[in-house]
């Protein structure tokens, strides 16, 4: 697989993984917990940054607070053989977004621009039982104090799994052009959620 495509497969499809799909009752609990906030740092080729995953209602309702570095020289040449219109695309230096879910509606909001898009929220989501069933387990490790099982997807990918939670993930497929990898740095299993912890900002426009 061509770097350009790896980058784009774990910037826009990966995270979809740990996003929730599920019904509140105890046979379709989404996570292993209640509620949690996990804070990640990630590298995706030219781009570098952080995520801060908070979910409640075992993870029927969650939130992602997304800041993502761009070395947009690396990201253009990455680019370059993609067809278009990804190699024209704009590549903004630094991007701010929040992503708030349920089990119905799923809100993606630039907070650069302050514009938000809703869309049905199943339509994009894909939960932890479609990495459970394309992936094979080949391990066992432990991150933040947390036992993880190792599952891996088309001898490309691993990911560390707690509570249905991937805390890791990594392309064990790294060269020279191109390192990807996310991992926790934090996790709050005492975190106290607030009053409008899952409400849209009022000063966002939502289309």
């Amino acid at each position: 697989m061509k770097p350009h495509l790896l980058i784009l497969f774990l910037t826009y499809c990966i995270p979809l993984w740990s996003i929730a799909q599920s019904d509140i009752a105890a046979a379709n609990r989404n996570y292993g917990i209640k509620s949690c906030r996990i804070v990640y740092t990630f590298q995706n080729g030219p781009q570098s940054g952080s995520k801060i995953v908070t979910f409640d209602q075992w993870g029927a309702i969650e939130k992602e607070e997304v800041t993502t570095m761009t070395d947009t020289g690396l990201m253009r040449k990455a680019l370059t053989d993609a067809p278009a219109p990804v190699n024209k695309m704009a590549l903004p230096g630094v991007q701010h977004v929040l992503l708030i879910k349920d089990t119905k509606t799923k809100y993606t909001i630039d907070l650069g621009k302050m514009i938000g898009y809703v869309t049905h929220a199943s339509a994009l989501q894909v939960g932890p039982d479609f990495l459970e069933k394309n992936s094979i387990v080949v391990g066992n490790d432990t991150i933040l104090g947390k036992p993880c099982v190792i599952r891996e997807m088309h001898q490309a990918f691993r990911f560390w799994v707690w509570n249905k939670i991937v805390l890791k993930k990594k392309l064990i497929q790294n060269g020279p052009e191109i390192n990807v990898a996310e991992y926790a740095t934090e996790i709050d299993e005492d975190y106290v959620m607030k009053p409008d912890e899952f409400k849209v900002p009022p000063n966002i426009k939502v289309q």
